[in-house]
């Protein structure tokens, strides 16, 4: 019987370097994008136009 291996966790690394980035990616999708803390106190890191429409 195999063990399965245990998968490296990753942290995302969000900085003024990155968010151009992911600017970029999202501003052609048709529909919001966002990305938030999900430990601890939540809260909105960044959400793209088309979600920002919605509201």
């Amino acid at each position: 019987m195999r063990i399965p291996e245990q998968k490296e966790r990753r942290s995302l690394v969000l900085s003024e370097q990155t968010f151009p980035i992911i600017g970029q990616i999202t501003a052609g999708m048709p529909g919001g994008f966002f990305v938030y803390y999900a430990d601890g106190d939540e809260g909105l890191i960044y959400a793209n136009h088309a979600l920002v429409q919605c509201l």
